[in-house]
Formats: C-alpha cells, sequence, structure tokens
C-alpha cells in the first residue's frame, strides 16, 4: 500500500468521524452566538481580527428590598411624643385653631398640663413619634431676649401676621426628624436636648430626644415656668397634617395617625373613630359592611350624608366610630347624664368605654370628642302644625229689586 493512498484513507477516517457527531450533544456558544472552544482546547485566532474574550452571560444579584415607606396620604403608625399621652381635649390646642393675635393658624399639636391624659412638667422625656434621622437640633441654642421679644411682636403688629422667621424663634429650641416620604416631625419649646442627638444621627421610634420646657414664649422670660408644654408638627412637604382641613376630620387624622394596627390585631381598644377614605366604586353599605357596622351608623356619624343611598366621592374622608354608637363632642354646659339621655344611652358605657379616657367622670373637657356606645340620634321634635285660616263668612247679597218695586209713581 502506497503512503499517498495511506494518507487518504486516514483523511476520510477523520470526515466520518466528525459527521457521526449526535446532534443532541451541546455546544458551548457565547451571548452572540460565538462557539466557545471545549475546556483544555486553544481556539486559533483569527488573522485578521484582534482575539477577544466570550462574552458571558452575568445574573445580577437579588436587590434587598427597601423598608416600606410611609404613605404621606395614610399615615399611622405613630407615636405619641410624650409617655401615656392622648390628644389634647381642646381643639384650640389642635392644628388650625385660630391664632388671631398673629392672624394665622395653629400647626402642630400642644402637649400642656392637664389637657392631654399624661403628666407633664419641666423636663418630662420628649419621644420620636416614628423612627428617622435628625436634621435640626439646636444645640447651641441662646434664650430669647425681651428686645427680641419687643422686635417679634411689633414685626406682627406691622405685617398683621407673624411670618415664618418670628414663627421659628417663637419655637425655642427644636429638633426635626426626617422620616423619609418628605415627612418630618417637629419637636418645640425643649428645655433640653439629650445626649448624642444631633444632625445626621438615626433616632429608633420611642427614643429620647429632650425634655419639656417653655423655650423661645415670651413667658419664658416675663412669667418663667408658667407656660411649660410642648409643641409638636407633622410635616408634610411645605405644609403640616390637616391643614385647611374641618376641626372633626383633623381629629381623625390624628387618630389614625397614633393608631396601632398591630396592636388592634392584639384586640387592645379600639379608637373613638377612625377616619376611612372612600375608594373608587364604594357604597354607604359596602363601608359599613367592612368595618361590620350598620349603613345607618355610617349616616349618621357623617353629617355630609342623608341616607345610606348617598352618593360617595372618590377620596372623601368618613369618620367611622369604633363600635355601634355616636360620636360626640362635648359642648360648654354638658354633663355624662345630658349626653346619655340625648342619645338615649347609658352613662356608665360612655365611662366605660376605654377611649374616651374618661378617668373622672364628672370631669368633661369642652371640645373633647367622645363615643356613646349604642346611643341613637335624637329624635328631631315634631314640627308645630301649619296654621290653617279660619274662613270667613261672606255676605249673602241681596235679591236685586224688581222694576215694580223700584216704580213708586204705580201707586
Amino acid at each position: 500500500m502506497s503512503a499517498r493512498w495511506l494518507a487518504t484513507v486516514l483523511a476520510l477516517a477523520v470526515i466520518l468521524l466528525a459527521c457521526t457527531r449526535s446532534e443532541n450533544e451541546d455546544v458551548a456558544v457565547s451571548v452572540d452566538g460565538t462557539p466557545i472552544p471545549p475546556p483544555g482546547s486553544t481556539a486559533t485566532p483569527d488573522p485578521t481580527t484582534a482575539p477577544r474574550e466570550p462574552a458571558k452571560l452575568v445574573q445580577r444579584p437579588t436587590e434587598t428590598p427597601e423598608p416600606d415607606a410611609l404613605d404621606p396620604d395614610n399615615l399611622t403608625g405613630f407615636t405619641h411624643p410624650v409617655e401615656g399621652a392622648c390628644l389634647p381635649f381642646t381643639y384650640l390646642l389642635m392644628p388650625n385653631a385660630p391664632r388671631l393675635y398673629r392672624n394665622g393658624v395653629h400647626e402642630g399639636v400642644d402637649i400642656y398640663p392637664g389637657y392631654a391624659c399624661a403628666h407633664v412638667e419641666e423636663g418630662t422625656p420628649i419621644l420620636a413619634v416614628y423612627a428617622g434621622e435628625v436634621i435640626r437640633a439646636d444645640l447651641g441654642y441662646v434664650d430669647i431676649t425681651p428686645q427680641q421679644i419687643e422686635e417679634l411682636a411689633a414685626r406682627t403688629a406691622r405685617q398683621g401676621y407673624s411670618d415664618p422667621e418670628t414663627l421659628d424663634i417663637y419655637r425655642g429650641r427644636q429638633v426635626w426628624i426626617d422620616h423619609g416620604s418628605g415627612v418630618v416631625s417637629r419637636y418645640a419649646h425643649l428645655a433640653s436636648i439629650a445626649e448624642g442627638i444631633k444632625v445626621g444621627v438615626e433616632v429608633r421610634q420611642g427614643q429620647v430626644i429632650g425634655g419639656m420646657g417653655e423655650s423661645g414664649t415670651p413667658e419664658s422670660y416675663l412669667a418663667p415656668g408658667t407656660d411649660i408644654h410642648l409643641h409638636y408638627e407633622i410635616r408634610i412637604g411645605d405644609s403640616f397634617l390637616g391643614a385647611d382641613l374641618p376641626e372633626d376630620i383633623v381629629r381623625g387624622l390624628y387618630e389614625r395617625l397614633f393608631r396601632d394596627p398591630a396592636a388592634e390585631a392584639d384586640g387592645r381598644p379600639a379608637p373613638v373613630f377612625s377616619l376611612y377614605t372612600v375608594q373608587a366604586g364604594d357604597t354607604v353599605s359596602s363601608i359599613a359592611e367592612q368595618f361590620r357596622l350598620t349603613a345607618l351608623l355610617v349616616v349618621w356619624n357623617n353629617a355630609e350624608i342623608e341616607d345610606p343611598a348617598t352618593r360617595l366621592e372618590e377620596g372623601q374622608l368618613l369618620r367611622i366610630p369604633g363600635m355601634d354608637g355616636i360620636i360626640h363632642e362635648v359642648r360648654p354646659g354638658e354633663t355624662l347624664t345630658l349626653i346619655a339621655d340625648r342619645y338615649g344611652a347609658n352613662a356608665g358605657a360612655i365611662v366605660n368605654f376605654e377611649a374616651n379616657r374618661l378617668s373622672n367622670p364628672d370631669l368633661l373637657h369642652v371640645g373633647a370628642t367622645i363615643l356613646v356606645p349604642y346611643g341613637r340620634p335624637p329624635v328631631p321634635p315634631p314640627a308645630p302644625p301649619t296654621p290653617t285660616a279660619t274662613p270667613q263668612a261672606t255676605a249673602t247679597p241681596a235679591p236685586a229689586a224688581s222694576e215694580d218695586e223700584g216704580d213708586d209713581s204705580s201707586e
């Protein structure tokens, strides 16, 4: 056998082996379809192009989800800035209360001794209402001076209102905390700032950030010790929670702000009422069913609803009582007995409803919002009968005289 013939046989064998490769055999390719040489082999580079690494598929690492962000339109889960506190009994200490002396309105909530459930005094610990980052801490605060008091009063009188700079001075020593989503809490009139609280520090919910005082108030100089209180604000963007809303809606927003969903799930006391934002497709009956109430209870506690068939507007805010009952705002001169009688309810049930916070049944605070369990709207007195006009007697006309009777010449 000649060498040329042997070479031809070997070449044919190599070609036959290549053609018998299984169609199902895996072939490694890069993202752009270029075959990747098997391990251990050396690819011969194309002399006309520069060698390159084959492209490889890269799997991105799983991103860690960010903590739930606050919803500025539905703030909840906050805690009161003073242990054991509640919302003040009077609307004069709530947002939007008039401040006629400066032609403005109150933009926050005030906690004064005797008005917000908890015992407070100078130095009472002030707590962060929610976790966040400190963005202001007046560590170098200097007390307001008599000259400043006079100048600010004159400026307010001249302008007819207190400008933002004036208000900021009157708020005294402050701490601000950014909670994200444009929500910031402010704490004013502090007597002190807790150790370690400074700009950039992360604080947890309920952490002590300062002590209660009266810094920034004219009384702090003119009558020290007579204006001890906390003024706190919940800011949303450039405004404050509840701006320009009716008094009852504002209270509902702050009741929701301090509502603890986990606590409610554990069976803790229901609130006096909560606010519900009407969604597309909602009806009075569907909302009542959602809260396990009757449609009439929703009607009775929302003056703008005439009857269960009233059409609701998306975004409308409704007051939902914490249980079967009537929401009532205490008026001057009222007693528990009078309130109970008005709604056909029991005074003891009003006291026993824990959210009413009536530790002293003989002490009712004007402006306080309470729930009258199992109360029903008072029946309006019947309308007086419409007087009917008494028919007037009409004179019967005399019969007309005949020609004969009227003619005297006939005789």
